[in-house]
């Protein structure tokens, strides 16, 4: 499962920081984070700025689908962003199962469908009201995985 998400209403910086249900917080060299324990789990979300980037693909791009035009996107407010993948440990502790195969705390949560997803998203959002997270929309996602991250997939694809 790919990360998770804090809803924000805020341009450059959050709206509120930190929210009522971080039990830390602070800010390092990668920008500003706050941590979410949950039955003695800690899951850290970062705060992303927001940017203007390139989504789609060049008309030349081998393997290229019809729909995939080359735009300019800005997204105009920041958002909060899982630091890492939902882990075993964390699924576990909100679900209290663990479907993986690759069994590992640390490891990423496999073999969950997207009712699965959501329906971990409506629990762990009902831990405090507060907490409003959510998958991030393709445009977030793809503002993250920038031109080196695209260039290695495509390079891996071929």
């Amino acid at each position: 499962m790919n990360q998770l998400m804090t809803e924000t209403k805020a341009a450059g910086s959050p709206p509120v920081f930190p929210y009522a249900w971080a039990s830390a917080w602070g800010e390092d060299r990668y920008g500003l984070w706050m941590a979410l324990d949950y039955q003695g789990v800690r899951y850290v979300f970062r705060w992303i700025l927001p940017g203007t980037f390139w989504m789609g693909s060049s008309e030349d791009e081998k393997g290229r689908f019809d729909d995939e035009d080359r735009h300019r996107v800005m997204l105009s407010k920041g958002f909060w962003l899982g630091e890492t993948t939902v882990t075993q440990a964390l699924w576990k502790a909100v679900m209290d199962d663990d479907p993986s195969r690759f069994k590992g705390e640390n490891h990423p949560v496999e073999k969950v469908s997207w009712d699965d997803i959501h329906a971990f998203i409506k629990q762990i959002n009902s831990y405090h009201s507060a907490l409003s997270v959510r998958l991030p929309w393709e445009a977030e996602w793809n503002m993250l995985a920038g031109p080196e991250v695209k260039q290695h997939l495509t390079l891996e694809m071929n």
